[in-house]
């Protein structure tokens, strides 16, 4: 589990650039789309308290993405950015 170390928004949005930057590295194509969404830091739970995509976003609950680790993280922002190119 990540450890949370002052401010949990700032230590979720820092993991959430980190995630799309190792896509980058690993998957430039994935990567590539990952980039294209505008990250959102969702802060109604009862929205999604995990990560969701509307094509244009990458929302995420910042609890979420601290109890990740990072090679998790990574995979998670992968399996969002499928739902964009199979269009659900």
């Amino acid at each position: 589990m990540s450890k949370q170390v002052g401010n949990p928004s700032k230590a979720a949005n820092t993991a959430m650039m980190r995630a799309r930057l190792e896509l980058m590295i690993r998957e430039p194509f994935f990567g590539c789309l990952a980039l294209q969404l505008e990250l959102v830091e969702i802060t109604n739970k009862a929205f999604c308290a995990t990560m969701a995509v509307d094509g244009t976003h990458l929302f995420y609950w910042p609890e979420f993405v601290l109890s990740l680790e990072p090679s998790e993280c990574t995979a998670v922002v992968a399996h969002e950015v499928h739902h964009c190119c199979y269009k659900h």
